[in-house]
């Protein structure tokens, strides 16, 4: 965008494309961008923190994996932990392996039940690491996409992001036929799908209650 007010750009992914500064709204993006957003809403994340519930009662404290890239509001987040009595720990911005350990080590430190980590571009670059050092230090955690849990991760919600970037292909498709790119809504998710690992939740000592069992769109055995 900085480039390039003219050449059409498709997002194929973007958490908050209107807090990003991406787009002015979603039904009209203006400009030279339009796409697919990752979040259907920022209650989204209030869901995760209640999954995270069912599968650990206990939970009061839920630390927040945040890295350079997190600059989405975080009122929502906090107000439905607010709702659910629960404490979040934030943090500090991490990128590199020897800081995601020392966050890992922090979290532990401040007595963190379980983690969750947003799905943030650098989070997705370390994702392998991140579900190590959750399995290592023996902290349930939730993610915002399929690819952690595939990964050896506990669980994962959010949307399927073969089929985001499917739909940003059809976007690419119309824009190549003459479709004016500020004029095409910014697509939300359809679909939201919840992935769980037994063979995770078994290493850290859990059981998938039946609620959630019933809920999984896949489960990885």
């Amino acid at each position: 965008m900085r480039e390039t007010r003219k050449i059409p750009i498709v997002i194929a992914g973007a958490s908050d494309p209107v807090a990003e500064g991406l787009v002015s709204s979603l039904s009209r993006p203006g400009a030279n961008v339009t796409g697919v957003s990752v979040l259907p809403g920022r209650e989204l994340e209030g869901k995760r923190l209640e999954f995270l519930q069912k599968v650990i009662p206990g939970a009061t404290r839920v630390a927040v994996i945040l890295d350079s890239t997190s600059r989405h509001d975080p009122t929502p987040l906090k107000d439905a932990a607010d709702q659910l009595g629960i404490t979040l720990i934030f943090s500090a911005e991490t990128e590199s392996e020897e800081e995601f350990r020392g966050t890992f080590v922090d979290m532990v430190r401040q007595r963190a039940d379980a983690v969750y980590a947003p799905e943030t571009p650098i989070n997705a670059r370390q994702r392998r690491l991140i579900v190590e050092l959750t399995l290592e230090h023996r902290l349930p955690a939730i993610y915002g996409s399929r690819e952690y849990v595939e990964a050896g991760g506990l669980m994962s919600y959010g949307p399927n992001f073969s089929e985001l970037f499917d739909r940003a292909a059809i976007y690419t498709d119309r824009i190549l036929k003459g479709a004016i790119p500020g004029r095409l809504p910014i697509e939300q998710p359809m679909h939201l799908e919840l992935v769980i690992n037994k063979k995770a939740a078994k290493h850290l000592g859990l059981s998938f209650p039946t609620t959630i069992l019933m809920l999984a769109d896949d489960v990885i055995q």
